[in-house]
């Protein structure tokens, strides 16, 4: 079967920080050992939407899990 899971959360301001989607495995290949999150300013719709270029990072789980500086790649979106 396949899992599925939905996150609630208090929605902050935008207009003061960013917002965006995040992704429990790499979307690309599937590997499971990495969260993928792409962000942008503003509301995550526009990054649903593929409106804008967002920022992206791949944090490394385990390395998260033990404290350790975690973010393996980051791509800056066009600002």
């Amino acid at each position: 079967g396949v899992a599925l899971s939905a996150g609630v959360q208090r929605m902050v301001r935008s207009d003061l920080a960013s917002s965006g989607v995040m992704f429990s495995i790499d979307t690309e290949s599937g590997f499971d050992q990495v969260v993928f999150i792409t962000s942008a300013w503003g509301l995550g719709e526009m990054v649903v939407q593929g409106a804008v270029n967002p920022d992206e990072f791949y944090v490394h789980k385990p390395t998260l899990a033990a404290n350790r500086p975690a973010i393996v790649r980051r791509t800056m979106g066009s600002k």
